[in-house]
């Protein structure tokens, strides 16, 4: 039996085939995910809400400058990574906590929000219970206490011993209204308006943020507001039966009332008729003389 040899032109297209395959093969798992990177972040903005108790809100907003593809797998993992901050931070590790501690957060919230021309926008926030600012002295009899900002709220954008914010960033720390913050100790170019702090574009290697918490003076009485209150609450009704009541009591027992009443008043009276028998017994006495 005479065995026929493979063409050759078979043998090369099995070949490039298999090539082929090959190289695809190493494509698809090489395949890169089009995720955008934190040096295209367009800007940042961070709003912190300090409370009169020291613990305080805060609210991150992302803004992005999206290459093709990017958007569009940015929305794809915000909803298989919210809630989780993990996962979050697996797939974007521009996406954590940048004030205070991590350890120390709670209640993190996600938000997908867009912009004018449809593409994604990011809102995270979160709540510090204690710890970003803290209690130094109490002043003025109570009537105020002096509080800091915590070594640790700015901790994220120290580099080399710095604290360096960047110009697409902007960080407005929200004092309480009853508050005054201390501008001789802050380095220039940090604005305050309103008891809002903004840092943006800045790098310092002191940067000391107090402020003074004044006790509210208790408002004075409103009787005007008592009276409304009083009026519209049930027992106003009660009341007004009440004096209703006695009223109608008065009038049924007039006459007994007017009867005692007078002779409350002879009873009590400094100018009193002298007794009959006295004025018959003095009589007697006259004409006995």
């Amino acid at each position: 039996m005479v065995k026929h040899a493979t063409p050759k032109w078979i043998l090369l297209a099995g070949g490039i085939l298999t090539l082929f395959i090959l190289v695809g093969s190493n494509i698809h798992a090489q395949e890169v995910i089009p995720r955008v990177t934190e040096k295209r972040i367009g800007f940042h903005g961070i709003d912190v809400y300090i409370n009169d108790n020291g613990s305080a809100t805060v609210e991150e907003r992302f803004f992005f400058n999206f290459l093709a593809g990017e958007a569009a797998q940015f929305e794809k993992d915000f909803v298989e990574n919210t809630p989780n901050l993990n996962e979050w931070m697996d797939d974007y590790a521009f996406v954590n906590p940048h004030i205070g501690s991590g350890g120390q957060v709670k209640n993190i919230e996600f938000l997908l929000n867009r912009i004018a021309n449809g593409e994604p926008t990011l809102t995270m926030t979160y709540t510090y219970p204690s710890g970003l600012v803290q209690e130094i002295t109490v002043e003025s009899q109570g009537r105020s206490t002096r509080w800091k900002l915590s070594e640790i709220a700015l901790v994220d954008f120290i580099e080399s011993a710095n604290i360096r914010i960047p110009s697409n960033t902007q960080i407005k720390f929200h004092f309480p209204n009853s508050s005054v913050v201390d501008t001789s100790l802050l380095p220039q170019g940090v604005s305050v308006v309103n008891n809002v702090l903004t840092l943006t574009n800045i790098q310092t290697n002191a940067l000391r943020i107090e402020y003074a918490l004044f006790t509210p003076i208790a408002d004075p009485i409103d009787f005007s507001k008592i009276v409304q209150d009083f009026q519209q609450s049930p027992l106003f009704v009660v009341f007004i039966a009440g004096i209703a009541i006695i009223g109608v009591y008065i009038a049924l027992n007039r006459e007994a009332f007017s009867h005692r009443i007078e002779s409350y008043v002879i009873e009590h009276s400094e100018f009193k008729t002298p007794p009959k028998q006295d004025i018959d017994a003095d009589l007697g006495n006259d004409e006995g003389t």
